[in-house]
């Protein structure tokens, strides 16, 4: 991880792969008429991945890494055969994924003649490939769980705002590396891939890595700096990208509590974006914030739940986005000495919390301090 130049080539290598995949895919489909066909995937997985597959039926899951497949499924079991030792951490998980012909939103191939193992019959997925979970059963006599998967096509409705989103939040694949070394908390590494990008491109897309970086590292005003810089050369015509330029400024003026400068900078978000899609909720969700500091609860709510609404299109009910803006619901309620719809709140926001962070993570814990202080307000010190 240490090798910036190294990491700039797998990022190459990755965009090749997706262009194969993608001239693959349109022979193969050329000569293929067949409309359905399945494939499958062994593998072992934690107990807690596989009770939120249950927990998340009907729902989308998205693939962070190249999903290899086969077309024969007793191949694929080939590879979950249980080992001696049983590990009850560890499950073994069949899936069964139908793809179709439709327009699909990653390319997919069957990569079998250029295997180095040809009796596999791989089939090879690309890197964000998304899926539907339809059911998952426990096959008693095997022992392994079946998870059926359908992947997505691209045409279907749920799935455009989910890729505008997608496309919107990283813009260019070339500071996609970037983004994942910040998210990481890789902030040396990323800044360096910034910088190095810089010497190339003097893009928005640079100056904001940069800003976050140094956001995450508590050099705000290095912060602000940069973001400005970004928008010194953006153009008026990109008004989604102006949009995430307030955003982010705003967000700096929040956290040095210069409240009236960040709602001018959010509301500036807001008249720029031309659609809602989740950076516009998150806006909202700012100006909810800076209304809450200020105190002026009635404020805060409405842009607390406009936000909801509009991340209610794009995202799952029960996505970790809409926590904290559900959390900060339940605090207005409380400062209005609505008790139980503030619990209500700050159980619903805790549920989603434990559900997909681990259970040590600061925002389960800011949950807890939330709800005990709504306890202390009702005078009840024993659940406080």
């Amino acid at each position: 991880m240490q090798n910036i130049g190294l990491l700039i080539k797998f990022q190459f290598l990755i965009q090749d792969i997706y262009e194969q995949l993608k001239q693959l895919q349109h022979q193969q489909q050329e000569l293929d008429h067949h409309h359905l066909q399945y494939v499958y995937r062994g593998q072992r997985m934690s107990s807690d991945e596989l009770h939120r597959v249950k927990s998340n039926i009907g729902e989308l899951i998205s693939m962070n890494s190249f999903l290899s497949t086969s077309l024969n499924r007793e191949q694929a079991r080939g590879f979950i055969v249980c080992d001696s030792e049983i590990d009850h951490n560890y499950q073994t998980v069949l899936f069964e994924i139908e793809i179709t012909h439709s327009p699909i939103t990653k390319p997919y191939a069957n990569i079998t003649e250029h295997s180095y193992f040809d009796s596999e019959e791989e089939v090879l997925f690309m890197i964000g490939s998304i899926f539907r979970i339809v059911a998952i059963d426990h096959d008693v006599e095997l022992n392994i769980w079946i998870v059926q998967l359908v992947l997505c096509k691209g045409n279907e409705l749920e799935l455009k705002p989910v890729y505008n989103s997608m496309r919107m939040e990283i813009l260019n694949n070339k500071h996609a590396l970037g983004k994942l070394l910040w998210q990481m908390c890789e902030f040396d590494l990323a800044e360096n891939y910034y910088q190095e990008q810089l010497l190339n491109d003097n893009e928005p897309l640079c100056y904001h890595g940069l800003g976050l970086i140094n956001r995450s590292k508590g050099y705000l005003d290095i912060a602000l700096d940069y973001h400005h810089q970004a928008l010194s050369i953006q153009l008026p015509s990109d008004r989604e990208s102006l949009a995430y330029t307030y955003n982010y400024i705003g967000e700096i003026h929040m956290r040095k509590r210069n409240n009236q400068l960040a709602l001018k900078y959010f509301q500036l978000a807001l008249d720029t974006s031309t659609n809602d899609h989740p950076n516009i909720a998150c806006c909202y969700h700012n100006l909810g914030v800076v209304y809450r500091q200020e105190k002026q609860y009635d404020l805060a709510l409405e842009h607390f739940h406009r936000s909801n609404e509009i991340n209610q299109k794009y995202l799952p009910i029960d996505h970790p986005h809409q926590a904290a803006t559900i959390n900060n619901i339940g605090y207005i309620y409380r400062c209005q000495g609505l008790y139980q719809q503030s619990l209500k709140q700050h159980e619903k926001a805790l549920e989603i919390r434990l559900k997909y962070l681990p259970e040590q993570h600061p925002y389960i814990a800011y949950t807890y301090e939330w709800m005990g202080r709504l306890y202390q307000d009702k005078n009840d010190h024993e659940l406080a």
